[in-house]
C-alpha cells in the first residue's frame, strides 16, 4: 500500500471517528485490528489518543501484549496483500505505541503531581483573598493574587493537555474557579465599602461646606438630584447628589475652586447646569448637567479650553473618570 495513502487514511480516520480502544483491548479481532493498524500508522502521540478514544496513559501492558499476539495471528491468516501489509505495519508500530504510552504515563504523573501542588496553592490564595480587608488599599494585593492564580491555572492546563491528549475536554481547574469566585466576592465587598465610605464623607462635606455651597445659589431642586453616571455600553448608576459632589470637591480643593452658572449644550439643549472645577493644582474641568427626572446627566465636557458634547462611549468614560477623580483629589 502506498505510504501517502496510508498517511491520508490514518489521518482521515483519526479526525472523524474515535476508535473503541476499550473494546479492542478486551476482545481483539482481526477486523478491528485492521482498523487499528490504519489508525495508528504515521500518527503522532496526540492524534493517537484521539484515534483510540482514550488517553494513552490508560493503555496497559496487558492490552498491548494481547493486541500484539492477536495481530500476529491475523497477519498469518490474512489472504489479501493489502491486509498483510497493514497488519505488518501495525506490528511494526506497536513499539512506537508502547513508547508513546510510556511517555504519556510520565506526563500524566507530572500533571497529577503539579495539579496537587496547584490545588494547595490555589486554595491558599482563595483563603488569602477572603481575608483581605474590603478597602481600596486591598486592590493591588487582590490583583497580584489573581494574576498568580491565573498563571498557575495556565500551567496546569498546559500540563493536562500534554498528559491526556486532545480527545478530553480541558475544563477550568476547579480550585481556580474558587479563586475567581472569591475575587469577585471581594471586589463587590470593596465596592460596597467604598460607596458607604464615600457617602459618609460626602454627608460630612455637605455639613462642613454648607455656607460655601449656599453662595453658589444652586436651586435646591437641582442640588439634591443624583448625578447619573452613564455606562459607555448603556445603562448606568446613580452616584452622588450634585450638592454632595460640589461639597466634596470644596472640601478637597478649597471652597473657591468651584463655580456655577447656567448654559446649553452645543446641540442647543437649554436649561443646563454648568459646574466649573478650578483646583489650585491639577487640570480644570467643566461639566454641563441636564436634568432627567430626578437625576442629572453630563451632556457636555470642557477641558483645556475646549468643550464638546458627549456623543460617544469614550466621551462618557472620560466624563465619568474626571468626575470621580475630582472627589479623590487633595489640596
Amino acid at each position: 500500500m502506498n505510504r501517502f495513502f496510508s498517511i491520508g487514511l490514518a489521518v482521515g480516520l483519526v479526525l472523524h471517528s474515535p476508535f473503541a480502544w476499550a473494546e479492542l483491548a478486551k476482545d481483539p479481532n482481526c477486523d478491528e485490528l485492521l482498523q487499528f493498524s490504519r489508525r495508528w500508522i504515521d500518527t503522532d502521540e496526540r492524534l493517537a489518543a484521539d484515534a483510540f478514544g482514550t488517553p494513552l496513559y490508560s493503555i496497559t501492558n496487558d492490552d498491548l501484549d494481547r493486541i500484539g499476539k492477536t495481530i500476529h495471528q491475523c497477519e498469518t491468516n490474512a489472504t489479501g496483500h493489502d491486509e498483510k501489509v497493514l497488519f505488518d505495519q501495525g506490528i511494526k508500530a506497536l513499539p512506537k505505541l508502547r513508547a508513546a504510552r510510556d511517555h504519556a504515563v510520565k506526563s500524566y504523573a507530572a500533571f497529577a503531581k503539579e495539579s496537587a501542588k496547584a490545588e494547595m496553592r490555589l486554595t491558599a490564595i482563595a483563603a488569602a483573598i477572603d481575608k483581605l480587608p474590603a478597602t481600596q488599599q486591598s486592590r493591588a494585593q487582590l490583583a497580584d493574587l489573581r494574576n498568580e492564580a491565573a498563571s498557575i491555572n495556565f500551567r496546569v492546563n498546559e500540563q493536562r493537555s500534554a498528559a491526556v491528549g486532545r480527545n478530553e475536554k480541558s475544563d477550568e481547574f476547579p480550585p481556580f474557579r474558587q479563586v475567581t469566585i472569591a475575587a469577585l466576592r471581594k471586589e463587590s465587598e470593596i465596592e460596597d465599602g467604598l460607596r458607604q465610605s464615600r457617602q459618609a464623607e460626602a454627608e460630612a462635606s455637605v455639613t462642613a461646606q454648607s455656607t460655601s455651597f449656599a453662595k453658589l445659589n444652586i436651586a435646591d431642586e437641582v442640588a439634591d438630584k443624583s448625578i447619573f453616571l452613564e455606562n459607555p455600553g448603556g445603562g448606568g448608576q446613580r452616584w452622588l447628589t450634585l450638592r454632595q459632589f460640589v461639597s466634596l470637591v470644596m472640601s478637597k480643593t478649597g471652597s473657591d475652586s468651584v463655580a456655577f452658572h447656567k448654559g446649553s449644550t452645543n446641540a442647543g439643549e437649554e436649561g443646563g447646569t454648568i459646574i466649573d472645577l478650578m483646583p489650585p493644582h491639577g487640570t480644570s474641568a467643566s461639566f454641563l448637567f441636564q436634568s432627567d427626572g430626578d437625576t442629572l446627566v453630563v451632556k457636555r465636557l470642557g477641558q483645556g479650553g475646549k468643550r464638546h458634547d458627549l456623543n460617544t462611549p469614550d466621551d462618557r468614560s472620560e466624563a465619568n473618570d474626571l468626575l470621580q477623580h475630582a472627589v479623590e483629589s487633595r489640596k
